[in-house]
């Protein structure tokens, strides 16, 4: 070991440990999920060229062990059309479903999709005469090459029915548009969901104020027949419960509507790049062997 090496080791050893104590845990907790100002016109195609992720969150079961094949980085904005979500996600084998949106609009949730959870007003009870619960699943039906989105008004489960089945949304408050990553190892879904959609009145929300809001991504499996993995993120700090979490708003998180564009990089997005500081460490070498 020269005089050189000797030097640099403790350092790298100390920094190894700093970056690994965050990372022990390695499942993702978001609590909020910052919606930035859509700047200007967007066009609803699979592409994000015209958006601000700034605000992205990082959704991941174990960030050392599925970051590459069972994550998501997720991101809003908002402007008066509504609320736009985009979703890049990691899949090994991405877009199949075989759940046919029109014939079978509540089966989507069993192959890849995105299950995304809303209460425009969790300061007050939900109801037919209260504040709104929507629950909404956006998928990619490749046997029909085409999308497929439908929703749940009212929360359920518990013994609860929805108060609203709302079927073939696509087009129809809800754009939505899918685009398959380069290399086949994930895909890309933009949507846009109408205002109308989210509360009773329509309310167009803006900036400093919030709604709740949860997210539930699932991996089919190649044919697109069943779900094989499920992550559940964006969660309420009081009661950050994943167990039976579509039936419960109360575990939500929220989506808080910001002021300006290109904010700080959340704590989950933070401890993406902890995680590539680290691989780096353990496995950036110098020396004369190739």
């Amino acid at each position: 070991m020269t005089d050189r090496t000797a030097c640099i080791v403790p350092g790298l050893a100390l920094a190894m440990f700093a970056l690994a104590a965050p990372l022990s845990a390695q499942e993702t907790s978001n609590y909020e999920l910052r919606a930035v100002p859509a700047p200007g016109s967007v066009t609803i195609d699979g592409k994000l060229d015209e958006w601000d992720t700034s605000g992205e969150i990082l959704m991941c079961h174990d960030v050392g062990r599925l970051l590459e094949t069972r994550s998501a980085r997720v991101a809003a904005m908002y402007g008066p059309e509504g609320l736009y979500i985009s979703l890049r996600v990691k899949d090994d084998t991405p877009m199949q479903s075989r759940w046919d949106p029109v014939a079978q609009p509540f089966q989507g949730w069993r192959a890849d999709n995105a299950q995304i959870y809303f209460w425009d007003d969790p300061d007050t009870p939900f109801g037919p005469e209260g504040s709104r619960v929507s629950q909404l699943t956006a998928w990619w039906c490749h046997t029909l090459k085409r999308p497929g989105a439908s929703m749940l008004v009212g929360p359920i489960g518990h013994g609860r029915e929805p108060e609203a089945r709302l079927t073939d949304l696509v087009g129809k408050g809800v754009d939505l548009a899918y685009a398959k990553d380069p290399d086949g190892q994930g895909y890309t879904a933009e949507l846009r969901v109408d205002w109308k959609l989210l509360s009773r009145s329509g309310r167009i929300y803006g900036a400093g104020e919030s709604m709740g809001m949860g997210m539930e991504i699932f991996w089919g499996d190649a044919a697109g027949d069943g779900p094989e993995h499920r992550l559940t993120d964006l969660l309420n700090a009081a009661q950050p419960q994943r167990s039976f979490y579509w039936s419960t708003p109360d575990a939500w998180g929220k989506v808080a509507f910001t002021a300006d564009n290109h904010v700080a990089p959340s704590p989950s997005i933070a401890l993406l790049n902890a995680a590539e500081r680290l691989r780096r460490a353990l496995y950036t070498t110098e020396g004369p062997v190739p």
